[in-house]
Parts: structure tokens; C-alpha cells; sequence
């Protein structure tokens, strides 16, 4: 039995791909074989590491027909981390846009990540490494995004690989980053998916959501449309027990992402690259959230429905919103911004004393810290009551910023929308001298200040 290809992590990050190699000799045949060779023990090995070399190709990116050999390498996956996992049938879960962001919507799926955090050695499986590297780099190419997104085992495995090491949870996150346009935690884009899309007899293609606003479904399609309220993707006039009989499976799946972020942006191990593919998934979710903002979220839920995405974002505990705010002024003082330097077994004097009298820009890891504008901005956009979780200390860290020239040239003016925001809340009488006399011997704050801040 031959052994498992070591995959080797690519830190750079891939494009994603538009386009799938459909011209392939016989694709279904292929994935036919491919799935023999999982599901035999004794050609296992050689049909994972063919599949690693396919993947990994930067010149074509693989499409997948269906879902039978993505579930053939997650079974695999299960299999090598002692777990069965089991889709979720019952539609009397309850979805709460405050608890899902302390555990998964049902109690399998709360089994599952407390498996994996108490059983770190099911991560040591040189397969489940290959098998993950593989879904990672399917996950590049656009055609497969929607399809992976959409399997219920695939999201699963994934959540639980969040809690594993920094190895896995580097693949898994990206993964999960580069499917979070496909994910929905509503049901309806899920709903019309399932309902109006068949994929066409010469090959597989991209599904599109809406079909029947398209005109593909005749005088049928326009009579759905009126009963259904079906536009822009979405259906919104369906009973919740009609989108659960359909969706429940994925939706728990979806859901159970928001516990294992909180795990990866709360823990206190969790190393720099986790944290900005952490931050990338938050910003990009809370932009998808801004869309068709009005009033405050309350007065969007309704009794007996699935609550929307900003439900979610905007009821995410008081400690994560402080902890963006925290990573504001993350000090540089060794070689990687959030990894520990022992003073005892690391002296440099010398280039400890530079750093120490270095200027602002020397010392802050500007990384983190537009990655957190990026997503503290777009975030007290949606409700006008999330500016009174940021900490008082926040100010702090938000005037030096005015200053900065490392990182990138629109952290300036996105310290100043946070800034504005916080002056609704909290006094400015702390910091209104020290903003002077940096505007006064500085051109380019005084234009900021000028231009958007007003006490």
C-alpha cells in the first residue's frame, strides 16, 4: 500500500477560478473510478494522492460533476477522526441569532466540536491532511463553491477542522472563506436552489439561484413568481415549515461556523495567519449583511422565522465587538506580531531598544489592524446601537492611526468613521487637546478632523 503525498501548504493565496475544466475526457467516468478507488481499502492511498495532484494544479481548476465524490473524501475524513456524522432531518430546531454564537443549532453538531476539542489526536492523520488539502483547493474554483457550500457533511467536517491546529485550521478556514458567498443562514437562497435548478444533459455548469424570475419556467414560472414573491433570489412569502423540510440539513451546518469563529478570534493561542483569514470571513459576511440596511434589526425579526444574517452579526456577544476593538494597537515587538518572544532564551538588546523608541508605524502590526477598521466600519453600520460596545479604551487607539503611514493609505479615514461613531457614545474630552495639536503640525489630520470629525 503506497503512502499519503504529504500536501504542502501554499501560503500564497490561489485566484479563484472561473474556469472549470469541462473538457476533460469522460469527467463522470473519471469520478466513477475515483470513488471506486476511496471506497477500496487497498487503492485508498493512490486515489487520494491522484486526486491531491489534480487539485493542485494552478494551470486548470477541476469541477465537480456532484456531490458523490466530495462525500466519498468527507466520509474518508470522518472515518480517520472516529466520528459518524449524521445529516439532520428534524425540523423542530430552534435558531437563535444570540446562542449560536456560544454552540451549534443541535445537539450532534454540539457533539461533534466538543469531539474535536477534547480529541486533539484525530488531527494527526496524515490522510485527513491530503483529504483537506484537497477540498481546499476544489474550493478555489468558483464552479465548485456553491455545491460544496451546500453539502451538509463537507460544511460539518470543515467547522470541526476549525477546532484542530494551526496546520488544519489554516486549510479549513480558507476554505470556509472562499465558500462564504454560497453559504446562507436563511434558507431561501438554499430554498430556490433546491427548487428550480436541474443541470443541463451536456456537462456540469454553475448553478444560479432564481431560475424562475429568469423566465426559464414559462406562464408556470411567472405564476410561482406571483405566489411566491420569488425575486432577487430569494423567496420570502414560504412558510418556515416548507423551508425547513428542504434546507434544515444545510442550515445547521451554516450555523454552527459562527461558535468556531468565536472559538478562533477569542482563544488566546490562536496564531496570526487564523486570525486574518478569521477577520477576512468577518468582513466579508458583515459587508454581504450591510445590503438594504434600514432601522434597527429588531424590527426585522418576526416570530416563528429564521433569523437574517445581520440578526446574527449585530447579536454577537459584547466581548468579540471589544476584541476588534483590541486588535486596533497590536504591539510589533517580535518577529511575529501575536507570537510570544521570551525575554530569558531571546536578547537582542539592540534591536529591542530600536523598536522600543521606534515611531508609531514601527510598532503596531498595521495587518491586523486594517483588517479590524475593515470590519468594525461596516459593522456599526448596521444597527445605530452598536457603537455602545466599543470600549472607552478604544479611543486610544484610534487617534494614532490619524498618523499612520504604514499599512494601507485608507486606514486614515476609516479610523475616522469609527471615531465619529464612537464620539456618539462616549466624551471626546479626553483626546480633543492631543487632536489639535496633531492637527495643528499635521496637514493631513487637520483635513480629517476638519472634513469628518465634529464634537
Amino acid at each position: 500500500m503506497n503512502e499519503v503525498l504529504l500536501p504542502q501548504v501554499d501560503p500564497r493565496k490561489r485566484s479563484r477560478s472561473t474556469t472549470p475544466t469541462n473538457n476533460m475526457d469522460d469527467v463522470d467516468t473519471k469520478e466513477s473510478r475515483w470513488i471506486e478507488q476511496l471506497q477500496n481499502d487497498k487503492t485508498r492511498t493512490s486515489g487520494i494522492n491522484e486526486l491531491l495532484h489534480l487539485s493542485s494544479r494552478t494551470d486548470v481548476s477541476y469541477s465537480l460533476v456532484d456531490d458523490q465524490l466530495l462525500r466519498s473524501l468527507v466520509d474518508i475524513a470522518f472515518q480517520e477522526m472516529n466520528w459518524v456524522f449524521r445529516s439532520e432531518h428534524n425540523r423542530h430546531v430552534i435558531f437563535s441569532s444570540h446562542e449560536t454564537w456560544q454552540h451549534p443549532p443541535t445537539e450532534h453538531l454540539r457533539a461533534w466540536t466538543q469531539h474535536c476539542q477534547q480529541h486533539s489526536s484525530v488531527f494527526q492523520s496524515p490522510v485527513l491532511a491530503a483529504i483537506l488539502m484537497i477540498v481546499r483547493n476544489l474550493s478555489f474554483a468558483a464552479a465548485n463553491g456553491r455545491l460544496m457550500a451546500y453539502t451538509d457533511a463537507c460544511v460539518a467536517w470543515l467547522v470541526g477542522c476549525l477546532y484542530g491546529p494551526e496546520a488544519i485550521v489554516l486549510n479549513a478556514l480558507q476554505t470556509i472563506v472562499n465558500l462564504q458567498a454560497h453559504f446562507d443562514v436563511s434558507g431561501q437562497k438554499l430554498l430556490i436552489d433546491s427548487l428550480f435548478y436541474a443541470p443541463t444533459p451536456d456537462g456540469p455548469v454553475v448553478p444560479k439561484a432564481g431560475r424562475l424570475t429568469q423566465g426559464q419556467w414559462g406562464m408556470g414560472g411567472v405564476w410561482l413568481a406571483r405566489h411566491l414573491d420569488g425575486k432577487e433570489d430569494i423567496m420570502t412569502d414560504v412558510s418556515l415549515d416548507f423551508i425547513l423540510c428542504h434546507t434544515v440539513d444545510q442550515l445547521v451546518t451554516v450555523w454552527s461556523i459562527f461558535s468556531a469563529l468565536r472559538h478562533l478570534i477569542m482563544g488566546l493561542k490562536t496564531s496570526r495567519p487564523v486570525l486574518l483569514l478569521a477577520l477576512d470571513f468577518m468582513q466579508e459576511a458583515i459587508t454581504s449583511a450591510r445590503v438594504g440596511v434600514v432601522g434597527n434589526v429588531d424590527d426585522e425579526v418576526e416570530e416563528g422565522s429564521i433569523p437574517s444574517l445581520r440578526a446574527i452579526l449585530v447579536h454577537m456577544p459584547e466581548e468579540l465587538v471589544q476584541q476588534f476593538a483590541s486588535f486596533l494597537y497590536v504591539p510589533r515587538l517580535g518577529s511575529d506580531a501575536l507570537d510570544y518572544v521570551d525575554p530569558v532564551r531571546n536578547i537582542v538588546t539592540r534591536v529591542t531598544t530600536l523598536k522600543l523608541l521606534a515611531n508609531y508605524d514601527a510598532t503596531v502590526d498595521t495587518d491586523v489592524r486594517d483588517r479590524a477598521l475593515d470590519v468594525l466600519v461596516p459593522l456599526l453600520e448596521l444597527d445605530s446601537r452598536m457603537a455602545d460596545r466599543l470600549p472607552y479604551s478604544c479611543g486610544d487607539a484610534l487617534i494614532p492611526i490619524l498618523t499612520s503611514t504604514a499599512g494601507r493609505s485608507e486606514a486614515p479615514g476609516l479610523a475616522c468613521q469609527v471615531m465619529k461613531e464612537f464620539a456618539r457614545i462616549h466624551s471626546m474630552s479626553k483626546w480633543q487637546e492631543q487632536l489639535l495639536e496633531m492637527a495643528s503640525r499635521n496637514e493631513r489630520v487637520s483635513q480629517l478632523v476638519w472634513n469628518h470629525l465634529t464634537f
